[in-house]
C-alpha cells in the first residue's frame, strides 16, 4: 500500500502556495495572473562584445531582438516583454505625432533620424538606463510570469525560452560578422532563482535525510555490533516514513521544502525510541543470562510505558500544527504526526 503510493509521489513547488486560499495576497496574485499574466520577474540580458560602437542601435540587432520578444510574446503565462525596443517603437510612434499605427520598429531611411533620440537619451527617472547601458553594448529584457509551479516553470524557461535565446544568439553573431566579437544571452530573475532554489532545497534535503540514515546506521553500529540488530532496528521506522510518503502521494501531498523536513524530523524521533528499547534489551539479555523471552518482556515493561508516554506527547504536541492557516505548517503537522 505504501509503495503504491510513493509511485504517485511529486515534487512541485509554487511562490506562495502555502498561505491560505481565501488570503487577500492570494486573491491579489489570482487577479494579476489573470489580467497581467503574473508578478514574479523573469529577466533577460543581452550583451554584445564588439568594437562597433552602440550595437544595440543597429538596425538588424534590433530586428532580430524584437523577433526574439515577438516570441516571447507568444507565450500564454508571460506578460509582453518591455526592453528598449519597446522605447524604438514609442519614439517612432512619438516622431509621427504619436501615431498608434506608427509603433513600430524604424525602416533604415528613418532610423537615420530617429535612433539619435536614443543615443542622446537623458531621462531624469533612469527609467531609460535601467534597460540599457550607457555604450550600448548591454541590454535587459523584461516580463512577468504566473505562478505555474516549480516543475513547469523549469520547463517553460529551460525548453522554451532558452532555445530561443540560443537562436537570437546565433543571430547577433551573424550580424556582427567578425570572429573577435562574442554575444551572450542569459535568463535570470526571481523566477530562475525560484526555480534553481527550489531544486536545491530538494535535493539538500533528500541528501540530509541520506546522511541521516547513514549517520545513525554508524551510531547504531557502534552501540550494538550486531547487524542483525541494526537491520532489525531500522526496517520497523523505515515502514513508518513509508507509509507517510504513501500517504503524500494518496493525498496529492507534493514533495517539498516545507514537506521533505518532515522524514528527517520524524526518522530521528522514531530511532531515538528504537534506541532506547534495543538498549534496555541488551542490558535485559545481560542480566537474564541471554533468556530472550524474559528479556523482551523486561524490556517492555521498563521502556515501553516511556515511549508510549512520550510518543503521545509528541503526537499531541505536532498535531497543534494542523490547525494552522499556513500550509507549510499544517503538512508538517499532519505529516509528523502520522509518523
Amino acid at each position: 500500500f505504501a509503495v503504491l503510493g510513493m509511485t504517485r509521489l511529486h515534487s512541485i513547488s509554487y511562490m506562495v502556495d502555502d498561505i491560505p486560499a481565501e488570503s487577500q495576497i492570494k486573491k491579489d496574485l489570482k487577479f494579476f495572473e489573470t489580467n497581467f499574466s503574473g508578478v514574479m520577474p523573469l529577466e533577460i540580458t543581452v550583451d554584445i562584445k564588439t568594437k562597433r560602437r552602440r550595437p544595440l542601435l543597429d538596425v538588424a540587432n534590433i530586428r532580430a531582438i524584437d523577433y526574439f520578444e515577438s516570441s516571447l510574446d507568444s507565450i500564454p503565462v508571460t506578460s509582453r516583454p518591455v526592453s528598449i525596443v519597446s522605447f524604438i517603437k514609442a519614439a517612432k510612434q512619438a516622431f509621427y505625432n504619436n501615431n498608434p499605427a506608427r509603433y513600430d520598429l524604424p525602416t533604415r531611411q528613418e532610423s537615420a533620424f530617429i535612433l539619435r533620440y536614443m543615443k542622446g537619451q537623458s531621462d531624469n527617472s533612469g527609467l531609460f538606463r535601467s534597460f540599457v547601458d550607457s555604450s550600448f553594448n548591454k541590454m535587459r529584457i523584461s516580463m512577468q510570469m504566473a505562478d505555474i509551479g516549480s516543475t513547469r516553470m523549469d520547463s517553460l524557461v529551460n525548453n522554451v525560452i532558452q532555445p530561443k535565446a540560443d537562436t537570437l544568439v546565433a543571430e547577433l553573431r551573424r550580424n556582427l560578422k567578425s570572429e573577435k566579437d562574442s554575444v551572450s544571452v542569459v535568463v535570470t530573475g526571481s523566477t530562475k532563482l525560484f526555480i534553481k532554489g527550489n531544486k536545491f532545497l530538494i535535493n539538500n534535503l533528500t541528501e540530509s535525510l541520506i546522511l541521516a540514515f547513514v549517520l545513525i546506521t554508524l551510531s547504531m553500529a557502534f552501540l550494538f555490533a550486531n547487524a542483525g540488530m541494526i537491520i532489525i532496528s531500522l526496517i520497523p521506522n523505515l515502514i513508518a516514513l513509508m507509509i507517510t510518503a504513501g500517504l503524500m502521494g494518496y493525498l496529492d501531498i507534493p514533495l517539498k521544502a516545507s514537506t521533505a523536513l518532515i522524514f528527517s524530523i520524524t526518522f530521528g524521533i522514531s530511532l531515538d525510541n528504537s534506541i532506547r528499547f534495543l538498549a534496555k534489551y541488551r542490558q535485559e539479555l545481560l542480566s537474564k543470562s541471554f533468556f530472550v523471552p524474559v528479556a523482551v518482556s523486561e524490556s517492555i515493561m521498563e521502556t515501553g510505558k516511556s515511549i508510549t508516554y512520550t510518543s503521545v506527547a509528541l503526537f499531541a504536541g505536532f498535531i497543534i500544527f494542523a490547525f494552522s492557516d499556513f500550509g507549510g505548517t499544517i503538512a508538517l503537522g499532519i505529516l509528523t504526526s502520522t509518523t
